[in-house]
């Protein structure tokens, strides 16, 4: 082999390990980019298992609240049906049944309060549609006449009913007391009865 022969061939391997070492230099910055995206990546996967760990505690949480939330329902439910059963027997409290009898009592008292409004509210608005219709003065004084008369006669009923309603609420007032006194006593004898 000759000088040019092997100079050439020198030449061409420098440019070949010349070509390799860039390839080289090329991967190890490629590798270190890899590392710090890999470094990166493990960084989000340990906030990620963080956050699922704590999301696992919170589902837990979550879990026996819940539990917890039908056992406490269950228990309240079996003390109202106790306490239900209890009043629908003969020996139930007279008490809540007088309260309840009063109820019903005032209810159609108050609705035939609303009823009777109603009416005059007819009446009053009959009234107002004729003194509109009627023009001359002597009409209209017949109506103020009229109007003022009614609202005399209404008013007193109302009264009347006003002081009807409030001995009905005296007496509710007094009925309630007493109730309220008898269903104490009846929660703090329940309370002691265990299931």
């Amino acid at each position: 082999m000759t000088d040019e022969k092997l100079r050439e061939l020198v030449l061409k391997h420098d440019g070949s390990l010349e070509q390799l070492a860039k390839s080289i230099e090329h991967l190890a910055k490629a590798q270190e980019m890899t590392s710090i995206d890999v470094r990166d990546t493990i960084k989000k996967l340990e906030e990620i298992s963080v956050y699922l760990t704590k999301q696992s505690a919170l589902e837990q949480k979550v879990s026996t609240m819940d539990k917890e939330l039908l056992d406490s329902f269950k228990r309240v439910h079996k003390r109202i049906d106790y306490i239900d059963l209890i009043q629908k027997d003969v020996s139930g409290c007279n008490s809540v049944r007088l309260l309840t009898k009063d109820i019903t009592t005032l209810t159609k008292d108050v609705t035939n309060l609303v009823r009777a409004t109603e009416v005059q509210r007819g009446h009053i608005e009959e009234l107002q549609q004729h003194n509109a219709a009627s023009i001359t003065p002597i009409t209209i004084r017949w109506v103020v006449g009229l109007i003022i008369a009614y609202s005399i006669a209404f008013g007193s009923y109302v009264v009347q009913t006003f002081n009807q309603v409030d001995k009905t609420m005296t007496r509710i007032t007094a009925l309630l007391e007493r109730d309220i006194k008898d269903t104490a006593s009846l929660m703090g004898s329940s309370k002691n009865i265990k299931y």
